[in-house]
């Protein structure tokens, strides 16, 4: 999508300030042929948000549902496949796995996997 960089922005803006969730990214690094593992943001805006998808291995379950965390950051913020992220969303600490991300105009998305709540 070509729209001018004025609208991009406004509509960015209008987007974000209905965020109120906070992240920190952990990646694993190559570091003198060992991997340490970095923190590459910290506390940076975003959304957390959450919907039910159903259960393809319902075997003799009926309608089983599970959840599915997606979260949308800025699209200055560069997110990478199997990054650790631990997001503060209403006072509920959750720590999960970067799936493949998704960068679109107005932010970039990514669905966590193995989400933990505490």
């Amino acid at each position: 999508m070509n729209l001018p960089i004025d609208t991009i922005a406004s509509c960015k803006s209008v987007m974000q300030a209905q965020w109120d969730d906070y992240a920190t990214v952990t990646r694993d690094v190559d570091v003198n042929q060992s991997t340490e593992t970095q923190t590459v943001y910290e506390n940076i805006l975003c959304h957390l948000s959450e919907k039910s998808a159903p259960v393809l291995n319902t075997d003799n379950a009926a309608a089983m549902t599970e959840p599915v965390f997606t979260l949308l950051v800025d699209t200055a913020v560069t997110l990478k496949q199997s990054d650790s992220i631990t997001v503060l969303h209403k006072g509920q600490t959750f720590t999960g796995l970067a799936g493949l991300p998704f960068n679109r105009t107005f932010s970039n998305s990514v669905v966590l996997s193995g989400v933990k709540i505490s």
